[in-house]
């Protein structure tokens, strides 16, 4: 899965240049916040991969310092 996810990642990168948009990839503040909490807290729902409230910190902590700021 490591590479498939590698894969497609680099995909989503290319098609948006290609396309005229941006894609922020998102995987690695997800990966470095879960290696930082508490096992007892998640990212994902384990019944349906929805993103926890602390989850969506973590997308939108990344979000602000990446987005222009009329768009916030």
């Amino acid at each position: 899965l490591g590479q498939f996810s590698a894969d497609m990642r680099q995909y989503f990168d290319l098609t948006g240049r290609l396309l005229g948009y941006e894609f922020i990839d998102l995987t690695p503040d997800l990966q470095a916040a879960a290696r930082e909490i508490d096992s007892d807290k998640l990212l994902y729902f384990p019944t349906n991969l929805h993103l926890t409230q602390m989850g969506h910190e973590v997308i939108s902590s990344r979000l602000l310092k990446v987005l222009p700021r009329e768009l916030k």
